[in-house]
């Protein structure tokens, strides 16, 4: 994932946990399946963080594609896809 956002050059810092803890990817983790949780490290820094305002209207939508980019980018190198240009090229801006 580190590699990714340098890839795509996307600003996003990448914070790797050696011991996960609790979230929706632990149930995978405990049957022995790998999972990862990308998240915001910084969640007091949103102000909806599991409160009722956490809702469509409140989320960032250009920090949600850069973590969408990033996590299928992963998956993409994981699998040894060669998708030509898909990790720098930039993404489009979406209309209004």
């Amino acid at each position: 994932m580190k590699q990714v956002c340098v890839d795509q050059n996307n600003g996003l810092d990448v914070i790797h946990l050696d011991k996960p803890f609790g979230s929706d990817h632990m149930s995978f983790n405990k049957r022995q399946i790998e999972a990862v949780l990308t998240i915001n490290a910084d969640d007091e820094a949103y102000d909806h963080y599991h409160k009722s305002t956490d809702t469509i209207q409140n989320v960032n939508f250009d920090y949600a594609v850069k973590i969408a980019r990033m996590n299928m980018g992963t998956l993409i190198r994981m699998a040894g896809v060669a998708v030509q240009g898909f990790l720098a090229r930039p993404v489009a801006a979406a209309a209004a």
